[in-house]
C-alpha cells in the first residue's frame, strides 16, 4: 500500500537517473574533438588589444535538454514524496501539499507544520534541510534549495544550461613597460568565447594556455555558475534518501 503511494516519487526519481546518464553522454560527445582558437580584437573605447579564445563548434542544445528534464523530475520527485506523506497521514484530506522549501529555517518549518506530519516523518524532511545556510542559525544547504527554485522558475524564464570555463592555465607574458590585465574568466554563453586578457603598450601576452570547460547551471541565484552533473546527482541522492526514509518510516 505504501509502496503504491510512493510510486510517483520513486518513478520520476528513475527517469531522472536515466536523463542523467543520457545528459552525461551527451557532454561527453560534445566535448569530442573541441579545439580552442585564439584571436585578438581591438576596444577602441578602452583603447586596448583584448586577447579571447573561441571553440571550434558549438554546442547540441540537447545538452540542456536532458539537463533541464533531470532537473525538474527530481524536483518533481520532492514534491511527490510530499504528497504521499500527507496522503498516509490524512488519508480524507484534500488540500493542497507543497514540499516546505524556505526561504530560511523558520520559513520552511512553518510549511512543514501545516502539513501536519507524525514526528517521526516530519523529522525526515526537516533533516533534509531545504532552506538555505544563514549566520543565523545551523544547518542549511547551500545549494539543493537554489536548485528547487530555479526548476520552479523553468516554466517562466527558462534554466540556464551552458558550457562554462571550468580550468584555465595561463602561461607567461613579458610587459614591457606596458600594462596587462587578466580578468575574471567568465565565459561568454552567447558569443560562446572567453576573454583571457587585454593590455595597452608594449606588451608580449601570454601564448601558452590550458582551458577546459564544463556543461554548468547558471542562475543570476548562484553565485557563480556550478557544474552541472555534479550538482543534479548531489540533488538527486539526496531526494533517493529522502524517499527510503519515509517510506521506510511508514512501512515501521
Amino acid at each position: 500500500m505504501t509502496r503504491n503511494r510512493f510510486a510517483p516519487a520513486r518513478e520520476s526519481l528513475a527517469w531522472a537517473e536515466m536523463a542523467l546518464d543520457e545528459f552525461r553522454a551527451l557532454c561527453v560527445a560534445n566535448v569530442e574533438g573541441l579545439e580552442w582558437h585564439l584571436f585578438t580584437e581591438f576596444d577602441e573605447e578602452r583603447c586596448q588589444t583584448v586577447q579571447l579564445a573561441r571553440l571550434n563548434k558549438s554546442f547540441d542544445r540537447n545538452v540542456a535538454r536532458k539537463g533541464t528534464d533531470a532537473l525538474e523530475r527530481i524536483k518533481r520527485s520532492c514534491d511527490q514524496i510530499a504528497h504521499a506523506a500527507v496522503e498516509l497521514t490524512h488519508p480524507t484530506s484534500e488540500a493542497k501539499v507543497f514540499f516546505p522549501w524556505g526561504k530560511s529555517r523558520a520559513s520552511s518549518e512553518r510549511s512543514l507544520r501545516r502539513l501536519k506530519l507524525d514526528d517521526a516523518i516530519a523529522l525526515e524532511f526537516s533533516n533534509f534541510e531545504p532552506y538555505p545556510p544563514s549566520p543565523d542559525y545551523d544547518g542549511g544547504d547551500p545549494l539543493i534549495p537554489i536548485l528547487s527554485e530555479i526548476a520552479n522558475r523553468g516554466h517562466t524564464i527558462g534554466i540556464g544550461f551552458h558550457a562554462s570555463l571550468c580550468h584555465a592555465e595561463i602561461g607567461p607574458a613579458e610587459t614591457r613597460g606596458g600594462r596587462m590585465r587578466i580578468p575574471d574568466l567568465k565565459w561568454d554563453s552567447e558569443k560562446e568565447q572567453v576573454e583571457l586578457c587585454r593590455w595597452s603598450g608594449d606588451v608580449d601576452p601570454p601564448s601558452d594556455y590550458v582551458l577546459e570547460v564544463a556543461f554548468t547551471i547558471t542562475d543570476k541565484l548562484l553565485r557563480r555558475p556550478v557544474e552541472a552533473e555534479p550538482a543534479l546527482r548531489t540533488f538527486k541522492a539526496k531526494a533517493d534518501r529522502l524517499l527510503d526514509n519515509v517510506e521506510a518510516g511508514f512501512a515501521a
